[in-house]
């Protein structure tokens, strides 16, 4: 009986902890809106001025162009990159959904992939 009720302390204890991270996160999130939303106007008002670097009392803000790249027809995409064995222009990373829909369905999994389990713990209010 002891154990199981430091193991209900826990639980109640981490559930205290997630709902004060939740006002956390909350706070964060309308700070990040606010952060977002008064850098999409400094670009403009960069922009509009031909400026690339601005300096304020606190801080310096300069405008750098990156480039990214996404497929927009991946399946042809694919065909190019293995034809020609451009790997690296890949994540490694395995969409596990229907690794696992596969598994269960044939008892297959595709070769070169290995699945594993990780333990997670759902907490809900009561």
């Amino acid at each position: 009986m002891g154990r199981s009720v430091k193991i209900g302390q826990m639980v109640d204890q981490m559930y205290r902890l997630r709902e004060e991270e939740k006002k956390f996160k909350d706070e964060a999130k309308r700070i990040r809106e606010q952060i977002a939303d008064l850098q999409a106007k400094l670009i403009e008002a960069m922009e509009l001025e031909g400026l690339k670097l601005v300096r304020g009392e606190l801080a310096t803000a300069s405008l750098k162009t990156a480039t990214y790249a996404r497929p927009v027809d991946f399946e042809k995409f694919a065909r190019w990159a293995v034809e020609r064995g451009r790997f690296d222009m890949f994540y490694k990373r395995v969409n596990a959904a229907p690794v696992v829909e596969m598994l269960e369905q044939e008892n297959l999994l595709p070769p070169g992939v290995e699945t594993y389990s990780e333990v997670k713990l759902n907490l809900r209010k009561l």
